[in-house]
């Protein structure tokens, strides 16, 4: 894995070197690039790992939309983020 520091100083983007990003479109669609796994999705709550974390996306009528290879797409009603571990 490469160091973060040398992957800004070059201007590369973070997801080239799999460090997991989050993004947000407005409050009903989230993509997490680089992740890990998925532990568990209900509606509710879609629980996903991002490197040695494990987060949990919260919400209402929450559903994984793309699963492809290291790429997740959710979408429904993002009521927050958080990490728990």
């Amino acid at each position: 894995m490469v160091d973060k520091t040398v992957i800004h100083s070059f201007g590369l983007p973070a997801e080239s070197a799999g460090i997991p990003r989050l993004s947000l479109w407005d409050d009903n669609f989230l993509v997490a690039e680089n992740h890990k796994g998925v532990l568990d999705v209900k509606s509710q709550c879609v629980k996903i790992y991002l490197k040695e974390r494990l987060v949990g996306i919260n919400g209402e009528n929450l559903s994984i939309s793309e699963l492809d290879g290291c790429n997740l797409k959710i979408k429904g009603k993002i009521l927050s983020i958080e990490y728990l571990t």
